[in-house]
């Protein structure tokens, strides 16, 4: 793969770590659904779609296990109030 498909792959990867931090303790009905569109594509195994976390992570060469392991555990916001939603 040529260097600039890696660096497109590496910046969406990056970019789908970012969001999945940003948006796990989203309060808000949007943002806990795009923060759900995030975490699906993470636990997907889909190797199929290029697009795919998995195959992005074969196609860099990177370790997709290891990866979410770095994400932690995804946690539910609090409300204002201490009730969990």
């Amino acid at each position: 793969m040529a260097d600039d498909g890696r660096h497109h792959l590496l910046m969406a990867l990056l970019d789908a770590i970012e969001r999945y931090h940003r948006l796990a303790s989203a309060q808000d009905v949007e943002g806990r659904g795009l923060f759900q569109a995030v975490r699906e594509w993470f636990v997907s195994g889909d190797r199929q779609d290029p697009r795919a976390f998995e195959s992005i992570c074969a196609q860099l060469g990177f370790d997709s296990a290891r990866i979410r392991g770095t994400l932690g555990p995804a946690k539910r916001p609090e409300h204002p109030g201490g009730r969990r939603c």
